[in-house]
């Protein structure tokens, strides 16, 4: 008896899975998934941006393959000053379509609010990548150099910055790596160091790295 009432709820969540499933993917309409998308920007517009996530969100069910609805969505967000949400929409998109230039600006303009500079040079080179003579993305990667040598030549260390970064898996591999280490341990012996290594494109990279997530002060 126990066996089959097992049976019967095993089958019974199966039922009940294939039929959620058969739902969603009768809710999927890439033409309604444009309207919604639509209603959003005009909301958008207007400046109702809690109502203009309602529709974009809307617009995702009905296509979750569609990649604008997650940057516009992120657009919403970034005006809300929800940046972490901000960003997880701008990077879905750009894992959606790698070749979106505007999805790779909005991550980097997100990055480069919350002083994530190293994030938003990767982010802007990127969309260099995707569109080489984009004003936008070449004016965004100049501001973002100029922030990082104003934070360099300040001499202040901005701890909450240096948190971020350091929990940061990319900057964890840097500074893990054992020969980064002894270079670094050289640079704090001898400063004149710094001039001499920045001459090995490898190490020139990952000390830059270093730099514009403010781990490193080169003076």
């Amino acid at each position: 008896m126990e066996d089959r009432t097992e049976d019967v709820q095993k089958k019974l969540k199966m039922t009940q899975a294939a039929k959620q499933k058969a739902d969603k993917d009768a809710y999927i309409d890439p033409e309604k998934c444009e309207e919604a998308r639509a209603e959003g920007n005009s909301l958008f517009k207007e400046g109702k941006y809690p109502q203009a996530i309602e529709k974009y969100s809307e617009a995702m069910k009905r296509d979750p393959k569609a990649h604008l609805p997650y940057s516009n969505r992120s657009a919403c967000y970034q005006k809300l000053m929800e940046w972490q949400l901000a960003l997880k929409d701008a990077d879905t998109c750009v894992a959606m379509e790698p070749k979106f230039m505007k999805g790779w600006t909005r991550k980097a303009s997100i990055h480069y609010f919350l002083k994530e500079y190293h994030k938003a040079m990767d982010a802007y080179n990127c969309a260099l990548e995707v569109e080489p003579e984009s004003e936008e993305a070449k004016q965004g990667l100049e501001s973002v150099m100029r922030a990082i040598n104003e934070a360099n030549s300040g001499g202040d260390i901005d701890k909450d910055r240096q948190a971020r970064a350091m929990a940061d898996p990319e900057i964890q591999a840097i500074l893990g790596d054992a020969q980064m280490r002894s270079i670094l341990q050289e640079m704090q012996s001898d400063p004149q160091k710094a001039q001499k290594v920045m001459q090995d494109p490898s190490i020139s990279a990952k000390l830059q790295k270093l730099i514009a997530a403010g781990v490193l002060q080169v003076k």
